[in-house]
């Protein structure tokens, strides 16, 4: 289920959003401020932000640019009590996809939050590796489980990557030496240490792996359980 973010200082207005926007499907969360707003966005994927422009600590333009600066392309509808043309265009221009003005027609916020969810979604259908519990973004290199982002480092997401466009499908050691380090000269045993640090990461319980298994005598494979 899709979830959506809601930020605004107001918090009959987020009541609202969340009733409406709950009614066409979506899980909801929110925060009353932009610092906390994008504290929880750096730990979460949404589907879509509903975003107002005057918030405590940070306003809803910087935190708008600063999603975008970093790479974060969630769609962001903006809905401000303060917003001329001006403050619309300007908007747009860093990044918002869509705005609407206060007071508003619940409908219309679902129907156009839905709008933008299914065209993100069509606009990334080819661009986004998805595989069980786990996403990879090729153009933010981010990997997620469960929505949320995982800590890794550039080899480890490399690894990752390789293993969700190889599901199901053993590799010797050798052959995980040869995909992921080429002809970088690297110890072949040393991929057993990264094999345990990506275990550490993505796995419940690392020592009785659910995903990335040992094949004994063999290798190792990526499977998703049945």
């Amino acid at each position: 289920m899709d979830t959506a973010l809601i930020l605004d200082d107001d918090k009959a207005i987020v009541k609202l959003l969340e009733k409406v926007i709950t009614k066409e499907g979506f899980m909801c969360e929110h925060a009353y401020n932009g610092k906390d707003g994008l504290e929880i966005i750096k730990r979460k994927q949404y589907a879509i932000i509903l975003l107002d422009i005057n918030m405590p600590f940070i306003d809803g333009f910087q935190l708008l640019e600063n999603l975008r600066e970093n790479g974060n392309n969630t769609p962001v509808m903006i809905i401000s009590g303060n917003l001329d043309d001006y403050a619309a265009l300007y908007g747009l221009e860093i990044g918002a996809d869509n705005f609407i003005t206060k007071p508003f027609n619940p409908r219309i916020v679902a129907a156009k939050a839905k709008a933008l969810v299914n065209a993100n979604r069509r606009n990334n259908s080819t661009k986004l590796l998805q595989e069980g519990p786990f996403s990879f973004n090729p153009e933010t290199m981010v990997v997620m489980k469960n929505g949320e982002r995982l800590s890794l480092s550039a080899k480890e997401v490399l690894m990752m990557k390789f293993f969700l466009e190889n599901i199901d499908r053993v590799f010797t050691k050798e052959a995980l030496y040869s995909q992921l380090w080429g002809n970088v000269n690297v110890d072949k045993n040393s991929i057993m240490v990264y094999i345990n640090h990506l275990r550490n990461k993505i796995e419940k319980d690392p020592k009785n792996p659910q995903f990335l298994n040992t094949i004994w005598g063999t290798g190792y494979c990526f499977s998703l359980p049945k």
